[in-house]
């Protein structure tokens, strides 16, 4: 499933996510997507601001994810807002932001007024690894059924902020 050794080798370990192209990285965290279930619509196209790298889509709804990948050691709000402005231009449910290095505090704060989960860290390589269960952004407005998964909520580590997980 995997198309190059080294997007194979990422997967567990986080000294090779820095050796991959930004193409391969896409292909993993795409990858790790579809394990999860979800649909993607779109590789590489920039979302209405130039914010999103992929675009999902699971049970009819929209998700956009923005990817920072290893040349960022720590990444700001300003990536984040460009998400969230991205994911309301377009009509998404949620999106993801994802990094091999960590987030601010900024940005962690910014995260808990949104529908964005932030991955990043060692965290991602935890999300890598658990492949195959889901991982949905919460709502800023929970319908019924966001209502009936936050229930579901772990507390927030310091390298993620506001994940979820089964």
């Amino acid at each position: 499933m995997h198309s190059h050794p080294a997007v194979a080798r990422a997967r567990f370990n986080p000294i090779a996510i820095a050796t991959l192209s930004s193409h391969d990285f896409e292909r993993l965290i795409g990858e790790a997507f579809r394990e999860r279930g979800f649909q993607v619509t779109g590789f590489g196209s920039r979302g209405a601001d130039g914010a999103a790298d992929l675009a999902l889509v699971k049970t009819g709804e929209r998700f956009l994810v923005q990817f920072k990948h290893w040349r960022k050691h720590e990444v700001g709000v300003l990536a984040v807002r460009e998400l969230k402005t991205a994911l309301d231009a377009v009509g998404a449910q949620g999106g993801y932001v994802l990094t091999a290095g960590e987030f601010t505090r900024e940005a962690r704060e910014f995260v808990r007024r949104t529908r964005i989960e932030l991955i990043g860290g060692r965290a991602l390589i935890a999300w890598l690894r658990g492949a195959g269960r889901e991982r949905r952004p919460r709502t800023a407005k929970a319908p019924a059924r966001a209502v009936a998964q936050s229930a579901r909520l772990v507390p927030r580590g310091p390298l993620v902020a506001g994940t979820s997980s089964r």
